[in-house]
């Protein structure tokens, strides 16, 4: 399986969806995050 998901919103709960999704295994990759607020899709940038 090869799944990579992205999330709308870069906010905390976007990263608890992040860490989760990572913890399910192979095949999934937590590939994009977009946010209106740039500065926000930023900081999210630089912890992955």
């Amino acid at each position: 399986m090869d799944l990579r998901l992205g999330i709308v919103g870069c906010g905390r709960i976007s990263n608890l969806h992040g860490v989760a999704a990572q913890r399910i295994g192979e095949g999934l990759r937590f590939s994009a995050c977009a946010d209106v607020y740039e500065d926000v899709a930023r900081r999210m940038q630089r912890r992955s």
